[in-house]
């Protein structure tokens, strides 16, 4: 909760390579996985490692984050990969910031 959290990095990608991961994660095609993470009440396949879990839809997360606004740092994970250096930089003073908070 809103109270117990210093600060969070949410990585965001692409939704639409979201659906290619979580098809090749879960061994169904595509257009189920899109499905899937259109659904407000979606939960996961259970199997022998996972157990069931609620997950809802991909829009319907990035929103709850969303919400927290000022304790929450947004990184496109695209960014990660293609400029690496101006989002380490971002991350690190993100860190400092909350680091010298909680010490």
């Amino acid at each position: 909760n809103k109270e117990n959290t210093v600060g969070v990095i949410y990585i965001i990608r692409d939704p639409r390579n979201v659906v290619t991961s979580f098809a090749h994660h879960y061994q169904i095609d595509s257009d189920e996985a899109t499905k899937c993470l259109l659904n407000e009440k979606f939960w996961n396949y259970k199997n022998e490692k996972v157990p069931k879990t609620f997950l809802s839809s991909w829009k319907q997360n990035y929103n709850s984050w969303k919400q927290m606004k000022n304790k929450v740092l947004f990184v496109k994970y695209e960014d990660l990969l293609n400029r690496k250096k101006t989002t380490l930089i971002k991350i690190f003073k993100f860190l400092i910031i909350y680091f010298n908070y909680v010490f």
